[in-house]
């Protein structure tokens, strides 16, 4: 179905487009323009919505055991993904430059969780058992920090490289070099 509407010098068209699954409306008024689309299947659901220079895109996926959550923006864009199968379960969430990822493996007896993040450090944090292991990577405007830390043990290497200096500090438990 379509449906124009002109008038004057300016003009005005509307057109809606239904099929299997599927729907899309266009209102096109001068040279501004808005499109609606939205796609339904079996498994699947999109939101496009487009406004002249602007457009947001919202993306619905879930599938057997998984769902991902997509939104853009301009520029700046969102992606959530989570995946859970038998015995694991993935996080992730992508925010412009920004990103984090949330792992969970769980069984067996064992536990794994990781968090990295972007910007600039890392963060790993391992569960196994009653062990853990933690690793840390700290890198922005120059300096480095790297910390592990394992059980009752710990290690830390800070690297500070700056006005013409550089300082390489290590602390391994109760040892200072």
């Amino acid at each position: 179905m379509v449906i124009a509407v002109i008038c004057g010098s300016g003009r005005l068209v509307i057109t809606v487009i239904c099929g299997s699954g599927w729907f899309a409306v266009a209102v096109i008024c001068d040279n501004v323009w808005l499109v609606i689309a939205v796609i339904c299947g079996s498994s699947i659901l999109v939101i496009a919505v487009i406004c002249a220079n602007g457009w947001l895109v919202i993306a619905v996926i879930c599938g057997r055991g998984w769902m991902l959550i997509a939104v853009i923006c301009g520029s700046d864009w969102l992606v959530i993904a989570v995946i859970c199968g038998s015995d694991w379960l993935i996080i992730a969430v992508i925010c412009g430059s920004d990103w984090i990822v949330i792992t969970v493996l769980f069984g067996s007896g064992r536990l794994v969780i990781s968090v990295i993040c972007g910007s600039g450090w890392f963060v790993s944090a391992v569960i196994c058992g009653s062990g853990w292991l933690i690793i840390a990577v700290i890198c922005v405007s120059g300096w480095l920090i790297i910390a592990v830390i394992c059980c009752s043990g710990w290690l830390i290497i800070a690297v500070i490289c700056g006005s013409g200096r550089l300082i390489t500090a290590v602390i391994c438990g109760s040892g200072v070099w």
